[in-house]
């Protein structure tokens, strides 16, 4: 089943429109660093922030 989840990253209290799909989870973190540095300019995400992203990931 895929895998999804959507940003929260907020600024100027604007939420980030982006979402993203994929089918594993290991595929879903590469494009979520993706957007991450291309975006957000987060180039290494710490432990707490992977730990927050992976409980935000959905099925379906």
């Amino acid at each position: 089943m895929a895998k999804k989840v959507r940003c929260n990253v907020r600024k100027h209290d604007d939420e980030c429109p982006w979402y993203a799909q994929a089918e594993t989870e290991e595929e879903l973190m590469k494009k979520i660093e993706e957007h991450a540095e291309n975006v957000h300019g987060i180039k290494d995400m710490s432990d707490e922030m992977l730990k927050e992203i992976k409980r935000s990931i959905t099925e379906g």
